[in-house]
């Protein structure tokens, strides 16, 4: 159970039970998919998703708003070029400034609260390879300080920024539902198929299909899509994550510069305060032992068991070149996925992207 569903009142949301017709399908209600229903809401639309709403990744997130995201700017410069890192950096800060936009304009109560963030060395040679990160940051603007990390993590060396965000991404989804309430949203609809016909995407689900003209393909892993390639695009990678209480909240989020990963965060609500632990990422294709992983968060974080609250994994995908897949990849279908762990800013990133393509909107 995730920490996102202790006290957040579940939706009644309706079922589908016929088959619809629509200009835009959105398939997945996580970040993306709600997300790009906001920006899309005064069109004829509809959203699917096999399971409920917010139910999937994102879920499982630790919820970080951040765009000092370990050494990603270094390792896109190594593998593409430096001016798609600079690219990569400026879509990340538009991303929080859309996302902070949205939970201001309507008001959603989602815990959003601004915090300093830290990336850290957790070994001796990750520190120059941090340093080279520290300076792009620096060459482009962003104001990052050395600083010691305020916990009891191994740090060789650390630094901070201190405007990024971290929020309740269930409260933030229902918020986006309740201003949605007359759009079409449909729960455990899952879509097996994608068939063109004419001008049109016929989606069949199990028990009913739905006519679009376009399609926002905002699912986590959509393998069904055959010219897309996603199996052999990305690899998976699992994390393991614990919650458990503390006496007081660290106002600041931290992740180590490389794998192996160490990130936390803190979560307050009316009752207490949680710590939010994640470690030991790795590719899905190896070192699968649950019980291990987690013994293993517990021990990096020096957590005690009658403190702990809530035990989960994650999956993400991630890619080759750190950057992910979005924007049109067929006449009228568009796509966003591919988030290399950081799907709070590349999924609001994602439903902007499209959304201003599907309305035939500049976006930089």
């Amino acid at each position: 159970m995730s920490i996102w569903n202790k006290n957040v009142n579940k939706k009644e949301i309706k079922k589908l039970d016929r088959d619809k017709e629509v200009d835009i399908l959105i398939i997945g209600a996580g970040i993306t998919g709600m997300t790009t229903a906001y920006y899309l809401k005064d069109k004829n639309i509809c959203v699917v998703d096999a399971n409920e709403v917010g139910h999937g990744v994102t879920l499982n997130t630790t919820a970080k708003i951040n765009y000092f995201q370990e050494r990603i700017y270094t390792k896109i410069s190594n593998i593409t070029n430096k001016e798609n890192a600079i690219r990569y950096l400026k879509s990340q800060i538009y991303a929080i400034k859309n996302l902070k936009e949205i939970i201001e304009i309507e008001n959603i109560d989602c815990d959003f609260k601004r915090v300093e963030s830290f990336v850290f060395a957790n070994t001796e040679k990750e520190i120059e390879p941090l340093d080279r990160e520290v300076d792009f940051l620096l060459e482009n603007g962003i104001d990052v300080k050395e600083k010691k990390l305020p916990n009891k993590i191994t740090s060789y060396k650390s630094y901070s920024v201190k405007d990024t965000y971290i929020f309740n991404p269930i409260k933030y989804l229902y918020g986006i539902y309740n201003i949605l309430n007359d759009i079409n949203i449909y729960e455990n609809i899952k879509i097996i198929k994608i068939k063109k016909q004419d001008n049109y995407y016929i989606c069949y689900g199990e028990n009913y299909h739905i006519k679009a003209k376009k399609v926002v393909l905002a699912c986590h892993y959509p393998y069904f899509i055959i010219p897309f390639l996603l199996p052999i695009k990305s690899h998976i990678e699992k994390s393991y994550i614990v919650v458990s209480k503390v006496k007081k909240d660290g106002k600041f989020t931290c992740i180590s510069s490389n794998n192996p990963t160490y990130s936390c965060r803190f979560y307050q609500d009316n009752n207490n305060i949680y710590q939010i632990s994640l470690a030991e990422s790795h590719n899905t294709s190896i070192k699968q032992n649950d019980l291990y992983h987690f013994k293993r968060v517990k021990q990096i974080f020096n957590l005690k068991e009658k403190d702990i609250v809530n035990c989960y994994s994650n999956v993400d995908i991630m890619t080759p070149d750190h950057m992910p897949y979005i924007g049109k990849i067929k006449n009228n279908m568009y796509i966003g996925c591919g988030y290399n762990t950081w799907g709070m800013t590349n999924g609001v990133l994602a439903a902007k992207v499209i959304s201003d393509m599907i309305l035939n909107r500049k976006n930089e």
